[in-house]
């Protein structure tokens, strides 16, 4: 079973704040952990731009993640590109996972 986050997006062409809902479900296999996002739309109209689902993949090593990069995610859209970036640090907070210091 996933686990749902609440995401707060301003959008850049309007200004307006949206909560778009976002199930996530995370896998590993060795030190190699996937996080696969969905977005939820429930009642709500969604942004055209938006990616309906979207992984993100993260290295454990020594510790701590390490973000990686993922080519199913090369984006057309910036706002895209913005909203994963933002999904990918609320799941690390709200799951409390250590990522390596800058």
């Amino acid at each position: 079973m996933g686990k749902v986050i609440n995401i707060s997006y301003k959008l850049s062409t309007s200004d307006q704040l949206i909560t778009i809902p976002v199930s996530y479900v995370i896998e590993n296999n060795e030190d190699m952990y996937t996080i696969t996002c969905t977005v939820n739309p429930g009642n709500s109209l969604l942004p055209f731009w938006l990616q309906r689902k979207f992984n993100i993949k993260l290295l454990f090593t020594d510790g701590y993640f390490i973000h990686l990069f993922d080519e199913s995610n090369i984006i057309k859209n910036l706002d895209t590109s913005l909203f994963i970036d933002q999904v990918y640090d609320s799941i690390i907070t709200k799951e409390k996972l250590r990522e390596v210091p800058a």
